[in-house]
């Protein structure tokens, strides 16, 4: 008698063999499993290097283009803080408004100006960098907040959470060109990066507003869902 065309002693010995070696796959991929765990690198963790003193009630911060320095808003100091990111220290102090609330702070592309929201006074303050020389105060419209530039940088998009529209500045002239309506209370804002459209939160109502930048009007709005 034949078993698939070997004789019944084979069958009987594959059967004992199949027998004997079934555990050899497991033992395989317990290996498998084990070896990358080995040798996996450990959890990132964080470690505290430095605590830098700057102003009261630090809130907004932004990096220049090459890295060197890290500029901070003061909200309740009415001021900015330099650091330079080499020593972890600050190398200079800009005086912006005491009586103001420094919301945001953002450095041009080519890293030699400065804008600074200032909540209270609604206005955007401009400086001249690496000086710090106050060069221009744009009025925009009331509470200002996050800001972002253009990708080709020629306008610079500043959130008014309070009059529920963002400021279009020029940013060669330093001028308010218009004010574009979007929902209750914005807060932040991002350009898509083909420049064509504008990203807007809205906390009021929960949203977030899309601006077609070349006709500068709002389009559709995005609602989100909130937790019950």
């Amino acid at each position: 008698m034949t078993y698939l065309g070997f004789p019944v002693r084979m069958k009987q010995n594959f059967r004992k063999m199949t027998a004997q070696w079934w555990f050899v796959p497991v033992v395989l991929l317990l290996i498998s499993l084990f070896i990358p765990l080995q040798f996996s690198h450990k959890p990132f963790t964080l470690t505290l290097v430095k605590t830098i003193p700057v102003g009261q009630e630090p809130l907004g911060l932004t990096l220049s283009p090459d890295f060197s320095r890290l500029y901070v808003a003061n909200a309740q100091s009415g001021t900015i803080s330099i650091i330079d990111t080499t020593s972890q220290s600050v190398v200079k102090t800009l005086s912006v408004n005491p009586y103001g609330r420094l919301n945001s702070v953002i450095v041009s592309p080519e890293g030699r100006t400065l804008y600074v929201s200032d909540a209270k006074s609604g206005n955007v303050e401009v400086f001249r960098l690496p000086e710090g020389q106050r060069i221009r105060t744009i009025p925009v419209r009331l509470f200002p907040q996050r800001m972002a530039f253009s990708k080709d940088n020629a306008h610079l998009y500043v959130v008014n959470s309070a009059s529920n529209n963002i400021s279009v500045i020029d940013t060669v002239k330093h001028t308010l060109l218009t004010n574009i309506p979007v929902n209750e209370r914005p807060y932040a804002i991002v350009i898509a990066p083909d420049n064509r459209l504008a990203y807007v939160t809205s906390s009021q109502t929960h949203s977030i507003t899309i601006v077609d930048l070349e006709s500068q009007k709002t389009g559709e709005t995005i609602v989100l869902e909130t937790m019950s």
